[in-house]
């Protein structure tokens, strides 16, 4: 597999017309960071000497290449990755929400792809990454980044020191009863935990 990566790289190079001869590793370190069958992507370390041309020649000789060729063939910088990555992960949810609805019959909720957020209905603005743990949604046929690369490291921090605590997400019209049955339950254990202590309360006086 990583002789294949290293063909692609080589052939990269000699799509955009590299050819500083002093440069020895103009793209190096290959790793898969995702595959849907019709296309996928890969993590390079790029040298400066490379990314300064690509930069004033070498976009503009690959955008005319993918052009001509019907390919698509971009580079994006590791911070636009995680940006497109996280609008990806946002499509990936509504698509999975939308088929929970489908199978009871219903109607989904409207959604709308807020930058790298996702809008349920009235109900907010999410961090996709925070949904996916509050809807327990299944990654199992997701192809992009990890859920820990994905995460604002606003929340990371944030989960370091204890101030992030998230339970799980009722969807409206879908998870109400659910949403019912877990409280009933928390309701149960609560009282369970206070030993069933009675209620004290005023004596009842017949005149």
């Amino acid at each position: 597999m990583k002789n294949e990566y290293n063909k692609v790289m080589e052939e990269i190079v000699k799509v955009v017309v590299y050819t500083n001869g002093e440069d020895k590793e103009p793209l190096s370190w290959p790793s898969l960071i995702g595959n849907n069958g019709a296309t996928f992507g890969l993590r390079v370390k790029v040298s400066y000497p490379f990314w300064q041309y690509f930069k004033a020649e070498g976009r503009k000789v690959l955008l005319d290449f993918n052009k001509k060729n019907g390919t698509r063939i971009r580079f994006l910088q590791e911070k636009c990755l995680k940006i497109k990555d996280r609008e990806n992960l946002c499509l990936f949810i509504r698509d999975a929400i939308r088929k929970r609805y489908q199978s009871k019959g219903k109607m989904p909720i409207p959604m709308q792809l807020r930058k790298d957020h996702l809008k349920l209905g009235e109900m907010g603005t999410y961090d996709p990454v925070i949904l996916v743990e509050r809807l327990n949604i299944d990654l199992s046929q997701w192809k992009g980044l990890s859920m820990e690369k994905l995460m604002d490291d606003r929340i990371r921090e944030e989960r370091k020191a204890g101030r992030v605590v998230v339970g799980p997400l009722a969807l409206p019209g879908l998870d109400d009863i659910q949403e019912s049955e877990e409280s009933c339950a928390m309701k149960r254990t609560h009282d369970s935990e206070d030993g069933g202590a009675p209620v004290n309360k005023k004596p009842f006086v017949k005149n």
